[in-house]
Parts: C-alpha cells; structure tokens; sequence
C-alpha cells in the first residue's frame, strides 16, 4: 500500500468519525452504556474476562478521546483488510475502499463494546491466515491461529472462526473440537435467531449489507476466502449481530470481481465501456457512503438526544420518588444516567406495567407524557 492510498483511506474513515465525535455527544447503541456505566460511574461488568476487564478498567470517562481511540481501532482493521487485499493483488488497498460500502464498518466501530477491542485483531487473523493458506506457510498459520486465541480473551465470540478455517487446515480442527467441548451449548446457542432483539433477529444482517451483496459472486473466486466468507455469511443471515464480519470477506470478494480478467474483456468485447463504468462506481460510491451514512450516524441512530433527554426525564421521576418502571432495552440507560433500572438486558424482561411512570416501546392504556422516536414515557398511576 502506498503512503497515498493510506492518507486517502484515513481520510475516508475520518468523515463519518467526525460527524460522530462533533455531532453527536453520545454513543451509539443501547449496549455500549453497559461499558460507559463502569468507565464513568464505576458500574459493574458482570463477566470473568479479565481482559474485557482490564480494558475498560483505564479507559478515561472522555467521550472525544474514546471516540479517537475507535478510529484508530477501525483504522488498524482497514489496513488489515487492505493487506489481505494485497495477497490477491497489487490494487488491493482498494479493498479498504470497498468496506466502506456498507456503512456496518464504521457504525460497530462507534459502538463501545468488548467486541470493538477484538474486531482489529480478528481482521489481522484473517490477514495471516489467508497468507499462510494461500502460501502454504505453518508459521503465518500459526500466528492467526494465535491471534483469535487473543480475540478471544477478549470476545468470547472469536471462537466462531475456527469454523470455517478447520475446512481449510487441519491445525484448526483440534481446537473448534476442543472449543465445542468447552463451549457445548453455548456454541451454537448464541447464534441462534431471537425476534425479540432487533440485532438478534435473521435476514436483518442481510438488509444492512445492501448493495454490497453483490459481491457474493467475488467470494466463489478464492477457496480461501469463499469458506470464511460464505460461513459468515450464513451466520449473518441467521442472526444479525454477526453482520460484521462478512464485510472484510466481501470486500475481498469485491476487489476479486474488480480485478476479474473476463469482465475486463468486456470492454473489448462489445467495444463499450461497461466495466470501466461499473469500476468507476465502485470507487465512487463508498466515499459517497462515508458521508450519507457517516452525518446520519450524527442524528439516527440512537440513543439520540431526544432520546437520551426522555431517559433522564424519567430518572427524575424516580429520583422524585415515584414507582417506575422501563423495558430492559433501555436499562443500560437508566443505570448509566443516575437511576436505576426495573429491567435490563440478560435481566427481567416482563413487567407489569398497570402502575408507575413507565418507559417502554409499546402502546399502553394510560398518559402519554412524552415521546423519542420509538420511546414513550407513561403515567399509569
């Protein structure tokens, strides 16, 4: 890669980082205030990992400078992706390009989440292990093997890559055996659909990839990237959470159909420019993206400050010493903003809501006080 594709990438991962750290004064996701509540408020996390521990542990209670510590995350993954690229071809940075269509590359990014400190190491495991496959190299295998045991520590999630990669070497075989032993139901409960959470649910994953879809085709062009690629995939469409890590595959994928000799001689062909044209699209569109999606992370998505306004109101009424109860998808709020929550995630889920002042997304039989989007806040006194 050179030094000018770097600045150019770093510039385009820079647009939507900006709207995000001067636009929008908090974060986003409802689950990234489960980790601010411990950074900010010395909360709990309630997990053994140590790592996940250690990590939010020194992390300061400065929004704009954990906001520039996630650019720099999402920047050390594109320059993975970028390398990976390079393994096909020399345009490969070009693959850096192309995770930018779609927007799930910044927005899980903005999130702060244990899986935000694991993304980038995931994203070099893939860059050493297509390397040491594509080369038949024991040493460049063994290091991503050892890196998806260091995004583990961190994200427990990180084990679901030794899945595909055990088709493809058989030094991943033994430790997705071991991993199925150690995880048992865990393992294949966790991917499961779940319709009550909106990132849980399937084929929602496939609505966020959009356009990037097409590069589907790209992955049946390498073994080595069809594999992860497809299993990813696949996961995705059963359960939305693990949209992410499809995208450097079909960035890949993309950069394959870009650079794919056939569809070069499609211009000789029919002596018309139509894959110049697609090609010139395909550099356009994602710094058109960068900026779409990037200044729409600054006002959609939420928590938004109407939102976050509404959740304080009704932590005023608690702090009044009214009965209140919330929906546990907005629990890390609560807790997050001085109250504390009736219902959280991995909590209680059903309440009655017959009293109180209550904060949920449903439609109740009693005074609407207020309302943010899809949340409203009740008087069911």
């Amino acid at each position: 890669m050179k030094l000018k594709h770097f600045f150019v990438l770093a510039a385009a991962l820079a647009v939507p980082f900006i709207f995000y750290i001067l636009l929008k004064p908090n974060f986003i996701g409802f689950d990234s205030y489960y980790f601010l509540d411990f950074v900010c408020n010395n909360g709990n996390i309630d997990t053994q990992n140590l790592a996940t521990q250690a990590i939010f542990s020194i992390l300061p209670c400065n929004f704009a400078i954990i906001k520039t510590l996630q650019y720099f995350l999402a920047l050390i993954a594109l320059i993975g992706v970028v390398k990976t690229g390079e393994l096909f071809y020399r345009n490969g940075w070009l693959a850096g390009l192309f995770v930018f269509l779609s927007p799930i590359w910044f927005w899980e990014f903005m999130k702060l989440e244990n899986e935000v400190f694991a993304f980038p190491i995931l994203v070099w495991a893939i860059y050493f292990l297509t390397k040491g496959l594509k080369k038949n190299k024991i040493k460049e295998k063994v290091i991503g093997i050892g890196l998806i045991f260091v995004a583990g520590a961190i994200w427990e999630g990180a084990v679901y890559y030794f899945v595909p990669y055990a088709f493809l070497t058989l030094l991943v075989s033994p430790i997705l055996l071991v991993s199925l032993i150690v995880f048992q139901t865990r393992f294949f409960g966790n991917l499961t659909t779940n319709n009550m959470v909106y990132e849980n649910m399937a084929f929602v994953g496939l609505i966020h990839l959009g356009v990037f879809l097409i590069a589907i085709l790209g992955l049946f062009l390498d073994m080595v990237i069809a594999i992860p690629g497809l299993f990813w995939l696949i996961v995705t469409t059963m359960n939305a959470k693990f949209y992410f890590h499809v995208v450097p595959f079909l960035a890949i994928g993309t950069l394959l159909l870009y650079n794919h000799p056939n569809l070069n001689n499609l211009d000789k062909k029919y002596n018309k420019s139509i894959w110049k044209t697609v090609k010139l699209v395909l550099i356009i569109t994602p710094f058109i993206f960068v900026f779409v999606f990037g200044y729409s992370v600054a006002f959609a998505q939420p928590p938004t400050i109407k939102q976050t306004s509404l959740i304080n109101e009704f932590v005023q009424f608690q702090k009044q010493g009214f009965e209140v109860k919330n929906d546990w998808s907005y629990g890390y709020l609560v807790n997050f903003y001085g109250g504390k929550a009736s219902a959280w995630g991995g909590g209680i889920w059903e309440q009655d809501y017959n009293s109180g002042i209550v904060l949920t997304w449903q439609d109740l039989n009693c005074e609407l006080l207020n309302k943010a989007n899809e949340i409203k806040l009740y008087d069911c006194n």
